[in-house]
């Protein structure tokens, strides 16, 4: 394997979550992709992942992901990034609040011929549900 995959996956970032093309999932990803969200139930399959990354891009219509650090190992691309954005639609039942988030996280994706096959995935949750207001802030 060579660095491809680290231009992949964060062009997955760049190119999916942050400008929404997410027709450019055709050509990264694997049609029966595995995702891993801490917090959330396995999704299976393009279109389940596609349903996860427009109700974030609706909730957050200019959320940006910076990745800050890749490290490829193996078959595997380990990232570390931050996400920014303004929530100005409806999350997981929670009304627009208007307010500005940033959260961290970190994640791992594994590739098979050059495709995207499994992403795991772990946001701040916490800190996100905080800074919408849901949780107090202590």
């Amino acid at each position: 394997m060579t660095d491809m995959e680290k231009d992949i996956a964060r062009r997955f970032f760049e190119e999916v979550w942050n400008e929404g093309q997410l027709e450019k999932m055709d050509e990264m990803t694997s049609d029966d992709i595995v995702i891993h969200v801490g917090g959330e139930q396995d999704m299976t399959g393009r279109a389940s992942m596609m349903e996860f990354i427009e109700e974030y891009r609706k909730a957050f219509p200019d959320i940006h992901f910076t990745v800050h650090d890749q490290v490829r190992e193996g078959d595997k691309v380990f990232d570390r990034w931050t996400a920014t954005g303004t929530h100005r639609g409806e999350l997981m039942g929670i009304p627009a609040t208007g307010r500005n988030i940033e959260i961290t996280g970190m994640g791992m994706t594994r590739f098979e011929d050059g495709k995207i096959v499994e992403r795991w995935g772990n946001p701040d949750r916490l800190s996100l549900m905080k800074q919408l207001g849901v949780i107090p802030d202590k």
